[in-house]
């Protein structure tokens, strides 16, 4: 029998240059860092205003959803998600 795998991110911040929201990601192996573009989140919300965490926020679902595609795919690297993770 498969186990389930476990996949959460939390705890977004703004990276100090920026240019990007970093966050943990928590799997069944454990916790690393991994972010977000700015490009990428403003991509995501068009004609919204808000902070890079509020545009975060908002986009949650479609945020943990790309980041889950993109970690199966390759579970040992670091998690960085830019506009094409959501073509």
């Amino acid at each position: 029998m498969e186990s389930v795998q476990a996949f959460s991110i939390h705890s977004p911040q703004l990276s100090t240059t920026e240019d990007a929201v970093g966050f943990v990601v928590k799997t069944n192996a454990g916790e690393q860092m991994g972010s977000i573009s700015r490009s990428a989140l403003l991509a995501l919300s068009p004609g919204q205003k808000g902070s890079l965490l509020d545009l975060f926020e908002l986009n949650y679902g479609r945020i943990l959803k790309a980041g889950f595609l993109k970690w199966s795919v390759n579970p040992s690297a670091v998690l960085v998600l830019g506009t094409a993770d959501f073509e």
